[in-house]
């Protein structure tokens, strides 16, 4: 079956555009495995298609669920978020999802959402992000599918204000605080102002250049976010963690199996061990053994069994090269023990939260439902402070919720969308905003042999180009190109 005016079988088609959504392939490398399919597999065409064609059938088909008419609904939540590359534009970008159905994913699937269980509802490209800007767009899209009962975002200055003034007009509707983007605010403040903590992300810093080409590598610490640090700040805190638990094991053959009796160690012992001992040790200073074993066996017969089991441990210590190396590029991390210990309560609380949110969403009962899972006994005083705030957070947002309904609490299924559209953007020769925008769409849908023979046939290539120029007008890799052009042709021969 071919869509009308295709030289290609629909399942081609939808194939290509599942390889490149759903299997995250490059459009180059989708056109060679297409080539390499074709060496088994007989095609209708003597021809596979390349990646300029595959890229036209996968834009066609995110302008077409891009127009396609949304359904009007009086129980829609919409969830908002503006992503913003390189160049003027911004893009507004508004999901949605009927409560019906969050209601169904929560009480019968217990589970978080996921891309297919929102829909996009609209794409905005904007130059300017003013409150009043996405106030149009909120009551534009109104009109088309209905006065949503919740609005969830991450309270960013100018969609906070778009928000407020929809809201003045349409009292009724629920503005929740993204728990994500809150509880990363209620860390920052919690954590900025402090002193140690700050010290450890230096530490965390520098150590990651010193390991980066060493054998301790595995134990290298997490990259840190330029942008939005306090979202990840738990993977730091984890790995310091591991750093303390590994450092308690006492077993560095990771790093090193191998023991030297060198002036390092010399120098360690001197002032733990007698002269005598000392003496004893010094001819073995140019030995080196693979294995503990050998270096034990070896001191045993200089130092005798009863020297050597007065002094084993120490002399194996101040020996072990991969113990050395391991204090000598981590040994700090155990000067912030405590303070890990600290961090890791109060990130425990933050996740708690988080995690019961997702999976049971919000309803005038989280506050009660949510501290029966905490046990607030061994709170140290900062977790009691930070637990005092989250329920501050929760009062505020449960309040707003009527008896036995259930409504979002976390827009995390947003920022997941625009993390998979960063993945192709970044393939792009330039960052700005383009046709790759259409995507998105893309990642919230079944694609379907139905719905691609549809789309197929319903949107044309020329169709994607005046959508694109009157969205963006010229490209920004156009001008480049223009720029280019104009130049070599000004150029004079010498």
């Amino acid at each position: 079956m071919r869509p009308k005016g295709h030289c290609y079988l629909v399942y081609i088609i939808q194939t290509a555009i599942q390889f490149l959504i759903s299997g995250l392939n490059s459009l180059r490398g989708i056109e060679k495995t297409f080539q390499i399919l074709s060496l088994h597999w007989r095609y209708s065409t003597a021809s596979t298609p390349n990646f300029n064609t595959i890229r036209q059938w996968t834009l066609r088909l995110g302008l077409y669920e891009l127009n396609r008419p949304k359904e009007y609904r009086e129980d829609w939540i919409f969830i908002l978020d503006m992503t913003i590359e390189l160049g003027v534009a911004k893009c507004l970008i508004i999901l949605g999802i009927a409560q019906e159905k969050l209601t169904k994913i929560i009480k019968q699937e217990k589970r978080s959402l996921q891309h297919k269980d929102v829909e996009v509802l609209r794409i905005e490209i904007l130059e300017k992000s003013s409150g009043t800007v996405i106030a149009e767009n909120l009551n534009d899209l109104t009109k088309d599918v209905g006065i949503p009962i919740q609005i969830i975002s991450d309270r960013g200055s100018d969609i906070k204000k778009g928000i407020d003034l929809y809201r003045a007009e349409n009292p009724g509707v629920i503005a929740t605080y993204d728990v994500t983007h809150k509880m990363a605010n209620l860390l920052k403040k919690e954590l900025l102002p402090d002193e140690t903590f700050q010290d450890f992300l230096r530490q965390c810093s520098l150590t990651r250049r010193r390991v980066q080409q060493t054998k301790l590598y595995f134990l290298i610490p997490p990259k840190q976010r330029s942008k939005a640090r306090y979202h990840n700040i738990d993977i730091l805190v984890e790995w310091a963690m591991k750093v303390v638990n590994y450092e308690k094991q006492q077993d560095f053959s990771l790093i090193s199996t191998i023991y030297n009796l060198d002036h390092e160690a010399l120098e360690l012992l001197n002032s733990i061990l007698t002269q005598d001992v000392l003496s004893l040790l010094k001819p073995l200073t140019s030995q080196i053994y693979e294995n503990r074993r050998e270096f034990t066996e070896s001191i045993l017969k200089y130092l005798g069994k009863e020297l050597w089991e007065a002094h084993e441990e120490i002399i194996c210590q101040s020996c072990d090269l991969g113990r050395r190396k391991f204090y000598a590029k981590l040994g700090w991390v155990l000067n912030y023990q405590q303070d890990i210990y600290a961090y890791a309560e109060i990130l425990t609380l933050i996740r708690s939260v988080q995690i019961h949110l997702k999976t049971q969403g919000l309803h005038c009962e989280s506050v009660t439902k949510w501290m029966k899972d905490i046990k607030t006994d061994s709170l140290t005083p900062r977790g009691q402070k930070v637990h005092q705030q989250i329920i501050e957070y929760l009062t505020i947002e449960a309040n707003q919720i009527p008896a036995e309904d259930i409504l979002l609490g976390t827009s995390d299924v947003i920022e997941s969308i625009f993390g998979k559209y960063k993945l192709f953007a970044a393939r792009r020769p330039l960052k700005d905003i383009g046709t790759s925008i259409l995507l998105i769409p893309l990642f919230t849908i079944e694609i379907t042999t139905d719905l691609v023979k549809q789309a197929m046939e319903a949107i044309s290539f020329i169709d994607v180009n005046s959508w694109f120029k009157s969205v963006f007008g010229i490209s920004m890799l156009s001008q480049r190109r223009n720029l280019k052009s104009a130049a070599v042709s000004d150029m004079e021969p010498a």
